[in-house]
């Protein structure tokens, strides 16, 4: 779900598997099976290692209103997304738009692997420029409502945005906190 954190990462690490890591989600099963070429199946296995890292330790979750349930993983990474576009000229010392054409240029490199479901979802993200726009509080309204309708019991995730204006400082601290965290704990 945190595209830009997880894109962050690999071009800072190798940008040769920043496909690998933005699209693992998409790519279910164990890593050998997978017919994919080496730098892809090291994306997805930097991708897996990220999110095993956010899934241990993330005050940011722990913070996040019981009533998410579930879902406080998916809001962690999307409001790391949020305040990673808020504050990237300070994290990343360039504008997101330069950050963005970089993720999708190597992106798009890779349009023989996308799979039918990244696919559909790489074009939304890319024709929206809706990483370029992640700050803006009626994006996050949108990909959460998007989220809402494509989850079980979903209609949760439509008061996201209200919690993190509610709890903004606190949760933009604990984001920027939690995304250096990883970005040093992965290898």
């Amino acid at each position: 779900m945190n595209y830009i954190g997880h894109s962050l990462i690999s071009l800072e690490k190798n940008k040769e598997n920043l496909f690998g890591n933005f699209s693992g989600d998409f790519y279910k099963g164990r890593i050998e099976e997978l017919v994919l070429p080496d730098n892809i199946k090291e994306g997805v296995i930097l991708h897996r290692q990220i999110d095993t890292v956010t899934d241990t330790n993330n005050r940011l979750v722990n913070e996040i209103n019981e009533k998410f349930g579930l879902y406080k993983g998916i809001m962690s990474d999307i409001f790391i997304d949020h305040f990673l576009s808020t504050n990237i000229e300070k994290i990343a010392n360039r504008p997101i738009e330069i950050i963005t054409s970089e993720i999708f240029d190597e992106v798009d490199k890779y349009k023989d692997y996308y799979t039918a479901r990244f696919k559909e979802l790489y074009i939304w993200v890319k024709e929206n420029e809706v990483l370029n726009k992640y700050h803006d509080m009626d994006v996050l309204r949108r990909v959460f409502r998007g989220l809402s309708k494509r989850v079980r019991n979903g209609e949760i995730l439509n008061l996201a945005v209200d919690e993190l204006e509610k709890n903004y400082e606190l949760f933009e601290e604990l984001a920027i906190i939690e995304f250096l965290r990883v970005k040093k704990e992965v290898k």
